[in-house]
């Protein structure tokens, strides 16, 4: 028997439905591939296109350009580039308290402008000079770094509790011969949770030694500092701290999350402020609807041009931040022999293990700092800055 070409056809349908149905239908989508753990942190190519951007936004008149160049001085501070981040973080704090001129004196680009420029939030603000500090004291420039941790403590008037500002701070005291103020710093950390890491006893002990007269008992290991920037929520986790292919220490993931609160007066004004613009933006939609009801017979032309003239509350929100700001530290104190040659960090994230980066303490191809008896480890964790073999 002739089938029609209907028949032919409807039997080719059930053909390929059973076709598909036996091949579990499409062929399923293939996961991207993860590059896997990385083997270094590289940051002098993100510093270069850091400053690239920086000049750039500058030059197109991107009013928050503030936040490129604290990029740039973060960038520069991982880098070891000293001179990159004194620069980028001195220029912001200028620009931020309006004095370009001696913005102008680390960047000759910047120019007196009057509109109105990126305002660093007070988290910002305490970060760049806490930065600057510590950047101070990984050139051994105590004095200016005791400066720039004097301006941070007057801007917070002690409102939060920030476990790096006592340990860094007691640290410049006491390499500056002030074993009170020292003393002072060691005691409040010991009261905090990140004590224990950082062996708050040991330093109040230290102190006491010194601020006594008694030289403390002398060195047979040296003091090593490493300091953990985790710049996204995907790279917080603990860090295991090798010596030689010992393990000396664990950091927890969250040690400082650097929170800082409101003073009573910061918070009262802030308040004034905000009931203020309420009260004026409510009078002039008022007035707005008065003036649109006498000329248009229709109060909501009234809403309508104040929301032109001056926004609605949502569209005066700045929305902008520092988007590398550390979600939270990890930092700790150990002690390994002398002749140590080489600190190794394995980094843990919430999903699992990161990557690992070496850090040999002399030659050639150094890359910790030397300041006083201490060495410094530094790492800042974005996934721009991972390297891969």
């Amino acid at each position: 028997m002739t089938r029609s070409p209907g028949c032919r056809c409807a039997c080719g349908l059930v053909v390929a439905a059973l076709l598909l149905a036996g091949c579990g239908g499409p062929p399923p989508r293939t996961a991207p591939v993860s590059p896997g753990p990385f083997f270094d942190l590289v940051y002098e190519t993100a510093l270069a296109r850091r400053r690239q951007l920086m000049e750039e936004r500058y030059e197109r008149q991107d009013l928050s350009y503030l936040i490129s160049v604290l990029d740039y001085a973060q960038t520069g501070f991982y880098a070891r580039d000293r001179e990159a981040a004194r620069q980028g973080f001195t220029a912001a704090y200028r620009v931020d308290d309006g004095n370009i001129p001696e913005a102008a004196k680390a960047f000759n680009w910047l120019q007196e402008d009057a509109r109105k420029v990126y305002r660093l939030d007070k988290r910002e603000r305490l970060l760049v000079h806490l930065y600057l500090g510590l950047n101070y004291l990984m050139e051994d420039n105590t004095e200016a770094a005791l400066v720039e941790f004097k301006k941070l403590r007057l801007r917070d008037m002690e409102a939060s509790q920030l476990p790096m500002v006592n340990y860094y701070y007691g640290l410049a005291c006491e390499r500056a011969g002030d074993y009170d103020n020292a003393l002072i710093e060691y005691r409040r950390l010991r009261e905090m949770p990140a004590g224990a890491a950082l062996d708050a006893e040991a330093l109040v002990a230290r102190a006491e030694s010194l601020a006594s007269g008694r030289a403390p008992p002398p060195e047979d290991s040296l003091e090593l500092i490493v300091q953990v920037d985790h710049l996204f929520a995907g790279s917080v986790g603990p860090t295991e701290v090798w010596a030689d292919e010992r393990l000396v220490a664990v950091l927890p993931g969250r040690m400082d999350d650097f929170e800082v609160r409101l003073t009573d007066e910061e918070a009262a004004r802030k308040a004034a402020q905000e009931a203020t613009a309420e009260i004026t933006r409510q009078g002039l939609r008022l007035a707005g609807k008065f003036l649109a009801r006498a000329l248009f017979n229709d109060a909501r032309f009234g809403d309508l041009a104040a929301d032109i003239a001056f926004g609605g509350r949502e569209d005066r929100e700045d929305t902008r931040y520092w988007g590398y700001a550390p979600v939270t530290f990890s930092f700790g104190r150990v002690r390994v022999p002398f002749g140590t040659r080489e600190v190794r960090l394995e980094f843990r994230g919430p999903a699992g293990g990161l990557g690992q980066c070496r850090y040999p303490l002399a030659g050639e191809h150094a890359r910790v700092e030397r300041a006083g008896r201490a060495v410094f480890v530094v790492a800042g964790l974005a996934r721009e800055f991972y390297g891969y073999q």
